[in-house]
């Protein structure tokens, strides 16, 4: 081969995951009626323009009637859910077969698709298994609900090549001395909606499974639970086989009671009472993860600077005004294309 022709062969570019958000943006808000969603859709926005920098961000108008009418979530990981091959996404952001068959137009979810080039298979189907809240998926194994409606015939259908573990949405504390209900923690009921996105997380970058603060057994005062017992012990044989480091995600005291005094936090707080403040302690846990990237809304000191010791680049958003125990995963809902990266 001569110098010239060797020159001119290079190797292919290898093929990497593009991560993408994607909410629904509210529109039509009225003055006198709406004045909390405009607060919250300017906050939103904020945290929007945080995020582009990094990976693409969609926004999906829709009406709060329209939302409603859907039956849709104003967060966007309860209405599609990405696992291995297949994408379910909540019925009303498809069309049905027979529209589509009349030649009705595509719906903004469907044009977004189009437009990001997305390969995978697409199902429209309801709660649980279009809710991502019920699943947290790393790159080595995964975590799923016991309410994720996650069988069998489901897992080999979508062709998921991680291993999984089956663990509970467990109860969790606020946090000591902020508006308590048990002496020094409030128990969510872990009952409703198995979000175990809002107790455990994953970061493959610094090989670490993330647990909330007051989450693990014997950390709050609770009666005895079989269900946190059952799945800390899938949590340490998941974390065993694979590497991982179990670990508390901490946020310190003081930057919660910092967030609960601002102001704007504040005229939410006084509307919702102590519910608010359990998701300003959770709402951290509840990131998004991209390559060697992490975004959440807070996170403790302590935390980051082991994050970064690990490889891990810590990004904080200006995320506010979210229902108890929500942060910023619940915000978006999450889809993967393929792109060509550069060659190493």
């Amino acid at each position: 081969m001569r110098p010239a022709e060797a020159t001119a062969l290079r190797p292919p570019s290898p093929v990497l995951a593009q991560k993408h958000l994607v909410r629904h943006r509210l529109v039509g808000l009225r003055e006198g009626e709406h004045g909390y969603e405009k607060t919250v859709e300017a906050n939103r926005a904020q945290v929007d323009e945080v995020l582009s920098r990094y990976l693409p961000v969609h926004t999906l108008d829709m009406t709060p009637e329209e939302l409603r009418k859907a039956r849709l979530s104003p967060y966007g990981r309860d209405n599609i859910n990405e696992i291995g091959n297949v994408l379910f996404a909540m019925p009303t952001l498809l069309r049905s077969r027979k529209e589509r068959e009349a030649g009705q137009p595509e719906t903004s979810f469907e044009r977004l698709l189009a437009r990001i080039g997305y390969a995978r298979q697409v199902e429209g189907t309801f709660l649980p298994l279009s809710d991502n809240g019920r699943f947290v998926l790393g790159g080595s194994f995964g975590l799923v609900s016991t309410k994720a409606g996650f069988d069998d015939q489901t897992e080999q259908k979508v062709g998921l090549k991680i291993p999984t573990y089956e663990v509970h949405q467990v109860s969790a504390v606020s946090g000591p001395g902020i508006y308590t209900d048990y002496g020094n923690c409030l128990v969510i009921d872990e009952n409703v909606s198995g979000h175990i996105d809002c107790r455990f997380n994953i970061v493959d970058q610094a090989k670490v499974i993330y647990v909330a603060m007051g989450a693990r057994p014997g950390t709050m005062k609770e009666r005895p639970n079989p269900h946190k017992e059952r799945t800390f012990a899938m949590l340490r044989r998941a974390a065993q086989r694979h590497g991982y480091e179990l670990r508390d995600y901490i946020v310190e005291d003081e930057r919660i009671a910092e967030e609960v005094r601002d102001p704007k936090v504040q005229a939410v707080f006084d509307r919702f009472g102590t519910k608010l403040t359990i998701g300003y302690v959770h709402n951290g846990i509840n990131f998004v993860t991209y390559r060697d990237h992490l975004f959440t809304s807070i996170i403790g000191h302590g935390e980051r600077t082991y994050l970064e010791s690990r490889g891990v680049k810590v990004v904080e958003v200006p995320l506010k005004f979210t229902y108890a125990g929500a942060g910023l995963r619940c915000t978006y809902g999450e889809l993967t294309t393929q792109v060509e990266g550069q060659a190493t």
